[in-house]
């Protein structure tokens, strides 16, 4: 059993966190409205046209009037950088930051006596799938998909929770698919439990959260509880409160919750789906879930999480992906070689690619590096840059490449590594016995060659103000070569000749260095440096 936590009435708990950033999904849609990353269709829509309008939409999406259905579906709320920023309540360059900071400390969840997910509650026969506004989301899906389920289950033989996220493929009023093919907590708990003489698994599908409690469901950290996780990044306890079938607590405030039990084995038919990698994953062997009852507020959203399509960068699976696992190899590249300066996973990459800048000490630190990059379960792609390269910026990226790198020096492919078993590159394989090739690209300096060969040429004068700095005769030619003379002591560049004479045209400088070298009184170094002759 679940150890007791102390019943409390539902209030506040802000002074126990020092999160910032709204507290509930309701106060997260209203800030992503007044950041003007919201858009509302207001007119009713058949649920046949629900997946082409959120397709044509580059915000979040709140389709307040599906045809015959009273409840508004909600779409890529966590789809984008500044989805995450608006959430965690910081601008968009400090959201890893601020997240690893709300994951430095685990806060252990407080039961409620209810909550606003409890105001409609539908027991058994009245537990109807169908009442919900689920839609086809792409063209070739076995069935329409509830595709922002977020799993809470029971760890076997311990006392906490384990948290993921699912779909959930519908097969009629109270039953359905699971996708439980690939490796995951959830997968092999469900194992166990079976091996244990467990023939129905409890579990809970919360649909409709903050998407906080979302980004934690994907992280594997170290916990007893992985409501803990959940705690940290909010800032504050997550307040839970018990299902009315099942022996769970979900949150609260949750907009509504599909209570039930999985069982049977890998045998029934799930799928085909479009899937977050761009293309469709076939029909797979699944368990099944069935329901029990639905409890849910009285003015419930629908949260749907946007999987592939042609936008594929603008998709609720690519923004918790990439943002999860941009957090994950932050980590591991920290112990591997210390913090990086920049990690960026970018969405259109399925996940699959990373990006790490890094102020490089030592010989070897891009390629350990990248090894760590790598080591993490869902990269299949790194490139390491020196700090100096804006790892968001593709151009920035693709010049380090064409002029750090030289392929058979600075890359290399690693076999035998775990991977997501339904990535379309993969050769023919049963389940998750299978694995892939990483690559790695140490695109940093070389040590072998001068710094500077590297260094990105700025615009001279790039901190003044433009305008303000006239050129102006000044000093003749004659006076200038008298006054440069005093000036090479320290091997000026022409940009600081500029600067030391401020009043003067360049021209009259080039024409005084003219003079200066006929009478060989001045020589120019290979660094492009002034010196007087013989110095």
């Amino acid at each position: 059993m679940q150890p007791a936590r102390s019943e409390k009435a539902v209030t506040s708990h802000a002074g126990e966190g020092s999160a910032t950033g709204p507290r509930s999904l309701r106060e997260f849609i209203a800030a992503l409205e007044k950041a003007g990353e919201l858009e509302r269709w207001t007119r009713p829509i058949s649920l046949r046209d629900v997946a082409r309008v959120i397709e044509s939409s580059d915000k979040a999406l709140l389709i307040e009037h599906p045809a015959g259905y009273p409840i508004p579906i909600l779409a890529n709320a966590m789809a984008s950088r500044s989805a995450w920023a608006v959430a965690l309540g910081v601008p968009e360059s400090e959201i890893l930051q601020e997240s690893r900071r709300r994951l430095a400390r685990r806060i252990p969840p407080v039961r409620v006596p209810t909550g606003p997910v409890k105001e409609v509650i539908a027991l058994g026969e009245e537990a109807d799938l169908t009442t919900l506004p689920v839609y086809l989301q792409h063209e070739l899906d076995g069935a329409p998909y509830i595709s922002a389920a977020m799993d809470v289950s029971r760890i076997p033989e311990g006392t906490g929770y384990n948290i993921g996220t699912r779909r959930l493929m519908l097969r009629g009023w109270r039953e359905t698919g699971i996708d439980m093919v690939a490796p995951s907590d959830l997968r092999a708990n469900y194992r166990r439990a079976r091996e244990l003489g467990m023939t129905r698994f409890p579990i809970a599908m919360v649909v409709g959260t903050h998407p906080l409690n979302y980004l934690g469901s994907q992280l594997d950290l170290p916990t007893a509880d992985e409501y803990e996780i959940l705690g940290g990044l909010r800032g504050e306890p997550v307040e839970v409160v018990k299902c009315e079938t099942i022996d769970l607590e979900v949150p609260a405030d949750a907009e509504m919750v599909i209570e039930g039990y999985l069982d049977g084995d890998w045998s029934e038919v799930e799928g085909p789906f479009g899937e977050y990698h761009g293309g469709y994953g076939s029909a797979h062997l699944n368990p099944v879930f069935h329901v029990t009852a639905i409890t849910r507020r009285r003015d419930a959203m629908f949260q749907t999480a946007t999987i592939g399509g042609r936008k594929l960068y603008h998709t609720d699976t690519q923004g918790l992906m990439s943002f999860s696992a941009e957090l994950a190899v932050w980590e591991v590249v920290s112990l591997a070689v210390g913090a990086p300066t920049q990690v960026y996973c970018p969405p259109a990459s399925a996940g699959h690619h990373m990006r790490v800048s890094m102020r490089v000490k030592n010989p070897g630190d891009g390629r350990n590096a990248l090894l760590a990059a790598l080591s993490t379960a869902w990269t299949k792609m790194a490139i390491v840059v020196d700090d100096d390269i804006d790892v968001f910026d593709d151009r920035m990226v693709e010049w380090a490449i064409s002029t750090r790198v030289q392929a058979d020096r600075d890359t290399f492919c690693v076999s035998g590594m775990s991977c997501a078993p339904i990535e379309p590159s993969l050769p023919p394989h049963e389940g998750a016995l299978v694995t892939t090739a990483k690559l790695g690209i140490d695109a940093t300096r070389r040590y072998d060659k001068p710094y500077n060969l590297f260094d990105i040429p700025r615009m001279p004068f790039a901190a003044a103000p433009l305008g303000e700095r006239p050129e102006e005769s000044g000093a003749s030619v004659g006076e200038l070569e008298s006054q440069l003379l005093d000036t090479l002591e320290s091997g000026p560049r022409f940009v600081d000749l500029l600067e030391r004479f401020g009043k003067a045209r360049s021209s009259d400088l080039v024409a005084a260095i003219g003079s200066l070298r006929e009478r060989k009184l001045i020589r120019l170094d290979p660094e492009g440096r002034y010196w007087k002759a013989g110095a």
